[in-house]
């Protein structure tokens, strides 16, 4: 009796962890956005070093705003990863796919892009060179997004966002509107709307 009373209290522990867990988990954000824009695009670096994920993980990315369909550049880190690597994301009416392309090692900045071209058509470039392209997304959107995102509370955010730029119709802008988002515990270190850091929980 006195062995399955143990049982019984392990099995209780074992819920409350797992309620505990599933209730901490999920995508929390921090960054700045631009309402409308034909694209967005941005300088973003590495930290230092890598950084503490724990069994979790992070990116660090410009998108078009979702939450159904969206088109997604930047690099994401995880638990198990050697280096950050580059990636581009999407969910369109015409599938899902998720693409991880090179390592970026630490302290090292590419540019990440995502653009509308005409005709529902969005592409995805690094460093200036297109990496594909997909729709049917028409534009502009409601906002573009320049963040980065934690998938647990006690992920470390240490990023540096540089030249956050938006598109209008065809030419190229700096982010100007302060629309931040820092969701607990993260917060940002800005200069301007259109460079900052995402920084936390420490």
């Amino acid at each position: 009796m006195r062995r399955r009373g143990i049982l019984v209290l392990a099995l209780a522990i074992v819920i409350a962890v797992s309620l505990g867990t599933s209730a901490m988990a999920g995508s929390i954000y921090a960054g700045n956005d631009r309402s409308p824009g034909y694209g967005v695009r941005a300088d973003i670096s590495t930290p230092a070093s890598a950084p503490w994920v724990g069994f979790s993980g992070q990116s660090s990315w410009v998108s078009t705003p979702g939450p159904t369909y969206w088109v997604q550049a930047g690099w994401r880190y995880y638990n198990g990863y050697s280096y950050a690597m580059s990636y581009y994301e999407y969910s369109l009416p015409t599938g899902y796919h998720l693409e991880e392309m090179s390592a970026q090692v630490w302290n090292f900045t590419r540019n990440y892009e995502v653009s509308y071209i005409g005709s529902s058509l969005w592409t995805v470039k690094v460093n200036g060179t297109p990496k594909g392209y997909w729709g049917y997304l028409s534009a502009p959107v409601y906002p573009v997004k320049a963040r980065s995102e934690s998938h647990y509370p006690t992920v470390e955010l240490n990023t540096q966002f540089n030249n956050v730029q938006y598109r209008g119709t065809s030419t190229w802008f700096n982010f100007d509107q302060h629309n931040w988002i820092a969701q607990s515990p993260y917060w940002l270190s800005v200069s301007s709307t259109s460079r900052y850091r995402t920084q936390g929980p420490w």
